[in-house]
């Protein structure tokens, strides 16, 4: 590409060579912002993100005069732009963030004053991601109605190493799991028989157990709490896509403004947080798998319990869960519905020591949750979980499980959707 007024008239790709440009470093749009990561949170990345104009040539700079010093007149082609990054303990405090900060800013303006912008073998067409959201905020504070800016970030190595060693470990996971399932298959089978005749049951018939109860409640009639609530948090993220703020992924400070738990808001009187937050999602696959563990405990606890004490359940869990975690996490961002979903799970763990629920339905019920429990605790070990929100949801669960059982007044097991396990099939 000679120079970037040719840039829309090109066939869409995702790399750029340019020849002719000039980076325009005195219009420049600029947006601050924080991400929390590590396995406990400990990590608290302070993060600018800078645009630059691109233009054809220094000439054009006149055409970038400021309207009422906030917005351009007219707009540039493309932005340049960068990502400038430090990381810091997330246990300081406010006081000691601030001052990080502050250095941090003034760091990048110096390094920022020194950079040559005109090194770079070829430009990367960013997609849809956090960076590139991060940069739109940015370029919203020249153009707060430009539609769909065009985001490059210059990159100094060869076209040809853009991959890195990604087709190496591409072919290394075939090769891994390529052998776990040779390990399966060389592995004897389980003689089905003998295990009938020494414990009276088929292999398969917890599974089909779960199966006959999830078929059971195909209509939802007996599920309807649970429906509702999958749909107040389908809608939530639905208005998230349609207001532009993402898909896959949603930015921390959009989440905060919609009500996302945080402590020092929160505690500062904005008690509501702590519901709120119960009804916001990360992004698809967060939304995805919570509503997923929240339908497969609901298809035998919301018959159970009923509507009103299911409902109750899982409003209290999912708040008592939102305090645990900002008793926990003194600045973390914490959104989902894990922490009263794992608060349901607790409930049900409760009743399956009482003889609230039949016996023969016991060990189906706990094959399918008790792993599903231990899954999300142990995820909570590797960062970007809040497992103080999962722990505080699920002994929340628990003590309220036990108090249905002893003051709750539910079915006796007979009447329970418990009971509809299979029949034990003594005589094959």
């Amino acid at each position: 590409m000679q120079n970037i007024s040719e840039i829309n008239g090109q066939s869409l790709t995702k790399y750029y060579e340019l020849k002719e440009h000039f980076i325009d470093k005195w219009h420049i749009a600029v947006y601050r912002r924080t991400e929390i990561s590590g396995r406990n949170n400990e990590t608290l990345s302070l993060i600018i993100d800078v645009a630059c104009p691109i233009l054809e040539r220094q000439e054009n700079l006149g055409d970038l005069t400021k309207l009422n010093n906030t917005q351009y007149v007219i707009s540039p082609k493309a932005w340049l732009c960068y990502e400038f990054k430090k990381n810091i303990s997330n246990h300081l405090s406010d006081d000691e963030k601030n001052i990080e900060f502050k250095t941090f800013d003034t760091v990048t303006n110096n390094e920022f004053k020194e950079k040559n912008f005109d090194e770079f073998v070829y430009l990367d067409r960013i997609g849809k991601n956090d960076r590139r959201n991060a940069y739109l905020k940015a370029i919203s504070t020249k153009f707060s109605d430009l539609e769909k800016p065009i985001i490059l970030e210059a990159v100094n190595k060869p076209f040809e190493a853009r991959n890195g060693e990604k087709l190496k470990w591409i072919f290394l996971s075939m090769g891994i799991g390529a052998a776990v399932w040779l390990l399966m298959i060389c592995i004897p089978k389980i003689n089905t028989v003998e295990m009938r005749k020494r414990e009276g049951y088929t292999f398969s018939s917890d599974w089909r157990t779960f199966y006959q109860s999830v078929t059971k409640f195909k209509s939802f009639g007996n599920i309807q709490i649970t429906v509702i609530i999958i749909a107040l948090n389908v809608l939530v993220f639905l208005v998230m896509v349609f207001a532009g703020l993402g898909v896959i992924s949603f930015d921390s400070h959009d989440l905060l403004k919609l009500g996302a738990n945080f402590r020092p808001k929160t505690i500062d009187g904005e008690w509501w947080r702590l519901l709120t937050s119960i009804f916001l999602h990360a992004g698809l696959m967060h939304l995805f798998a919570n509503m997923v563990g929240l339908f497969l405990v609901a298809i035998f606890l919301e018959p159970l319990l009923g509507r009103l004490k299911y409902a109750v359940a899982y409003l209290i869990c999912g708040v008592v869960a939102s305090g645990a975690s900002i008793l926990w996490h003194p600045a973390t961002i914490s959104i989902g519905a894990s922490g009263a979903i794992m608060g349901l799970y607790g409930v049900l763990l409760a009743l399956l020591t009482t003889n609230k629920i039949h016996t023969n339905a016991k060990r189906s019920i706990l094959i399918i949750t008790l792993p599903l429990v231990a899954i999300n605790l142990f995820l909570g070990f590797f960062g970007g979980v809040d497992n103080a929100a999962h722990v505080g949801g699920l002994l929340c669960g628990l003590l309220m499980g036990y108090g249905f059982y002893f003051w709750g007044d539910l079915p006796e097991p007979k009447t329970q959707i418990a009971h509809v396990s299979i029949k034990e099939n003594h005589d094959k």
